[in-house]
C-alpha cells in the first residue's frame, strides 16, 4: 500500500502532517525549550530602522539592542547547599550588555541564551 504524507499548517499555525490519513503534530521547540541552570532564553526588542529626526539607518550599521524578554528561566543557580533561584521571572523585560549570550535559533526565530549574571537590571 503506498504511503501519503501531507504537510500543512492549522488555524492556530502549528505544523500538522497527515499520514494515511491520521494526524500528527508538530511541537514548535519554543514550546519543548528548558534552560538549564540560571540561563535565561531572551527574545530581543526590534531595534528602530527610523531615528527620531527622520534618518533611516541601514541593516549594516545598526547595533545590537540591549533590551529583551525573558521567555523562558531556568531553575537557577546549583551549589553545595542547595539551588539559589533565579531573580528574572518570564516575561520580565530585561537590560543585558551589548556581547551578552549566545544567539540561537528555534522554530527560525532567533533569541539569546544567557546567564542570569549577564542581565543588568529587571525594566
Amino acid at each position: 500500500m503506498a504511503r501519503t504524507i501531507k504537510t500543512k499548517k492549522d488555524k492556530n499555525g502549528n505544523t500538522v502532517h497527515t499520514i494515511n490519513g491520521e494526524e500528527y503534530y508538530t511541537i514548535p521547540e519554543i514550546e519543548t525549550f528548558r534552560p538549564l541552570d540560571n540561563r535565561v532564553l531572551v527574545k530581543e526588542d526590534d531595534e528602530q530602522n527610523v531615528t527620531k529626526s527622520g534618518i533611516i539607518i541601514p541593516d549594516s550599521a545598526k547595533e545590537r539592542p540591549f533590551k529583551g524578554t525573558a521567555l523562558k528561566v531556568g531553575p537557577g543557580s546549583i551549589t553545595t547547599h542547595g539551588t539559589i533561584p533565579n531573580s528574572v521571572k518570564e516575561g520580565d523585560r530585561i537590560l543585558f550588555g551589548k556581547y551578552s549570550g549566545q544567539e540561537i535559533i528555534l522554530d527560525g526565530n532567533t533569541y539569546l541564551i544567557m546567564r542570569e549574571q549577564d542581565i543588568l537590571a529587571v525594566l
